[in-house]
């Protein structure tokens, strides 16, 4: 905790609501800590500070704080950083402005004038929820995963869409219990085709009221670097790759969102999981459209940011899913 200013208040924990949600506030950071040493305090005295609460010792596995789900604002002193959780197993970002209301934390819009690096947790229904965050350089909020199954099973459950006829026979194949990738809640949707992914953002943007799309390669290049111009989304290091990404060097399957480290706007999976669609053409002869950020199956050279591929807008496989970018309208 050397990092940390000195003067910076103590946990605070708020009184525990009928919903039991525990919130934790750490204080600032000093002016010269990064947003990651920030992310990384503030999860581990949350850590600690939930197993005094909950009576066990920080080594029980039976609960957790996911890395990432909390809500930081930066200030010329530092970053503030607050965590929220339903104890034992679930974390949400925190509403600064009620924080001890666990109902007014879920929003249904985005927020019209966001600080950069702001969180937003869009509530879709059903327990489902979106997470977002603010890049102030592109004005656009951006997926802090790719889509995951669940989001995508409401989308189904509420437009009864017929995905099949904008995709290729294997769409859905694993839901369908014709392939082994994982059907969990929190995996990232594939077998999934572009024309289906368009489909999802236009359902979203009629749910939310704002404009969500998929990214440009463009846009997606940006947030991926997120202000750098390294090798990779983390930076040029290769040997951290591990902690950043899921790759055919340290699994077989397709993972569960936000498990490694995020990059350094807080997006999660930006280097391998799961390849992501693009918006826009792949070259001039418009028959296939982009992926970018490498998979669970890629190796090195597909985890670079100037990595591209291509693919049929038709087509799916169980690599390749979608991350989502919004504005407000």
């Amino acid at each position: 905790m050397a990092l940390l200013s000195k003067d910076r208040p103590d946990w605070i924990n708020a009184p525990k609501s009928s919903d039991g949600v525990y919130c934790y506030r750490l204080g600032q950071t000093s002016a010269r800590s990064s947003e990651a040493i920030a992310r990384e305090a503030a999860l581990r005295d949350a850590k600690a500070r939930m197993s005094r609460d909950l009576g066990k010792t920080e080594s029980d596995t039976s609960f957790e704080i996911v890395p990432g789900s909390i809500y930081v604002e930066h200030t010329p002193a530092g970053w503030s950083c607050w965590v929220q959780t339903m104890a034992p197993n679930t974390v949400t970002v925190v509403n600064r402005t009620s924080v001890t209301n666990q109902k007014a934390l879920g929003m249904t819009q985005l927020p019209k004038e966001p600080s950069n690096l702001q969180s937003a947790d869009l509530d879709l229904g059903q327990g489902v929820i979106l997470s977002m965050i603010y890049i102030s350089d592109l004005k656009l909020w951006v997926g802090k995963c790719e889509i995951t199954i669940d989001q995508y099973k409401l989308f189904l459950s509420e437009t009864l869409y017929e995905g099949q006829k904008d995709a290729d026979g294997n769409y859905l194949k694993h839901i369908k219990g014709k392939d082994d990738t994982p059907t969990r809640d929190g995996f990232p949707i594939v077998w999934v085709s572009w024309n289906n992914a368009a489909r999802f953002c236009q359902w979203l943007s009629e749910k939310t009221g704002a404009s969500f799309r998929l990214p440009t390669e463009d846009e997606w290049m940006q947030v991926a670097r997120a202000g750098k111009n390294a090798v990779f989304a983390w930076g040029d290091d290769a040997s951290l790759v591990s902690e950043y990404a899921w790759f055919s060097g340290n699994t077989g399957s397709l993972q569960a969102v936000g498990k490694k480290k995020p990059n350094a706007y807080g997006l999660y999976d930006v280097a391998g999981n799961a390849w992501e669609f693009c918006s826009g053409w792949f070259d001039k002869f418009q028959t296939s459209r982009p992926l970018r950020g490498g998979s669970w199956f890629s190796d090195m050279r597909d985890l670079r940011l100037d990595a591209r591929r291509s693919y049929n807008p038709n087509w799916t496989w169980n690599n390749i899913g979608f991350r989502v970018v919004g504005s407000p309208r």
